[in-house]
Formats: structure tokens, C-alpha cells, sequence
């Protein structure tokens, strides 16, 4: 289950990522990362900030609002850093914590990340 967190949150990562560059596309694949400072805020893996870069920040504001559960669940997976992947000694209740946070069919925020895909 561990090893199944730590691709659903690499999910989420590269799935803000995406978003963040779809956002400043201007109908040409070539435009993509013409802006040096998308590009640059796109290398992170802070998921705090990839949700600004995505332009979701009213949106996760909003869904926090109107769900408690949802709030919670952004509230495990955004601590989440790409230096967890390798710890060797993380609490298993920990990991489904996060693997629930990330995957719940009503709440989790991988689904709802894909609404906006």
C-alpha cells in the first residue's frame, strides 16, 4: 500500500503540472513553455503551489467550503514532499492516511483534480 501512495501523489504532482502548462497554451504545442516564469514555477513539487500555478486556488477554496471531508483529505496530501518517496520508515497508518486523502471515490483529491483535466 505505501508504494501505491507514492504514485498517486506523483499523480497529483504531475497531474498540477499539467494543468499549469495547459493554462498558457495559446493553440500551439510550441507555446507551451515559452514563459520562463511558468516554467520555473512549474518545477516544484510543492503541491501548495501548483495548484496557484494551475489557477486553482479559488476552486480548492470553494470545495474546501463546501466539503469537510474533501478539506481534510488536502489537508494530508498537500503536506505531502517528493523527499517522502524515499523514507524507508513511514508508519503505515500514515500511508493509507495519504492513499485514502489522495483516492477516495466521494472526496479525495485526486478525483477531484480531474474535473478540471
Amino acid at each position: 500500500m505505501v508504494d501505491a501512495s507514492k504514485v498517486h501523489i506523483t499523480s497529483l504532482d504531475m497531474l498540477l503540472k499539467l494543468l499549469s502548462k495547459r493554462q498558457f497554451v495559446d493553440r500551439s504545442v510550441k507555446m507551451t513553455f515559452r514563459i520562463k516564469k511558468l516554467a520555473m514555477a512549474c518545477h516544484t513539487h510543492n503541491l501548495r503551489d501548483l495548484i496557484g500555478v494551475a489557477g486553482l486556488k479559488q476552486k480548492l477554496t470553494e470545495k474546501e467550503n463546501e466539503d469537510e471531508e474533501f478539506k481534510l483529505n488536502w489537508a494530508v496530501a498537500k503536506d505531502w514532499s517528493e523527499t517522502a518517496r524515499y523514507e524507508t520508515g513511514i508508519d503505515q497508518n500514515k500511508a493509507f492516511d495519504l492513499y485514502d486523502a489522495i483516492t477516495s471515490e466521494e472526496s479525495g483529491v485526486l478525483v477531484w483534480l480531474k474535473n478540471y483535466w
